[in-house]
């Protein structure tokens, strides 16, 4: 028996006393497996550590998710911040913060326009829109500065984008919301 043969009936032979399987080290297709294994939540004291811990970091807020053993992290506790943002907050096996992160994932949330700005960012977007209503309006949305959403007499939607001076940036129409060009309802 060749010095090779040996080291390969010696795993085997490991593998077996083991209570191990090539099938379940390796993947189907014999490479190892790359799925993740799902998520381990975190309960009882663990959880209110961890949970005690991140809040500390982040200032308050909610816990919305917590794990075990996430991305080299001993714990990961996902926090949502009173503002709508989430952060995902990683601890050691002693409950200490090593990192945090915002959740890219996550949608931010819609700065509302209000007072002034609001006043000047509306009537520059409605008349760019020829009139209507103004539905939504948002700071910081896309790169431009303000954004004006109007729903137009007609029923379609536009959103038009201002610079920081209410100078009209661009304007798109929503698909999704333009009104049907037969005159009448369907009779599907």
């Amino acid at each position: 028996m060749t010095r090779t043969s040996k080291w390969i009936v010696g795993g085997a032979v490991f593998l077996a006393a083991t209570g191990a399987s090539a099938g379940v080290a390796l993947g189907a297709g014999g490479t190892a497996d790359d799925t993740d294994p799902p998520d381990q939540q975190l309960t009882g004291t663990d959880l209110d550590r961890a949970s005690e811990a991140a809040l500390a970091e982040t200032g308050g807020g909610t816990v919305v998710d917590s794990e075990a053993g996430d991305d080299g992290a001993a714990y990961s506790v996902e926090i949502r911040r009173d503002d709508g943002t989430e952060v995902e907050v990683d601890l050691d096996q002693d409950f200490a913060v090593t990192g945090q992160e915002t959740d890219d994932d996550a949608d931010e949330p819609d700065q509302q326009l209000s007072g002034t700005a609001l006043e000047r960012a509306s009537e520059a977007a409605l008349a760019a829109a020829g009139g209507g209503t103004v539905v939504d309006s948002e700071a910081g949305d896309d790169g431009a500065a303000y954004s004006v959403e109007i729903r137009r007499d007609d029923g379609t939607e536009v959103e038009v984008d201002l610079d920081q001076d209410f100078a009209v940036t661009g304007q798109e129409t929503d698909d999704d919301n333009e009104p049907d060009d037969d005159d009448g309802p369907d009779d599907d």
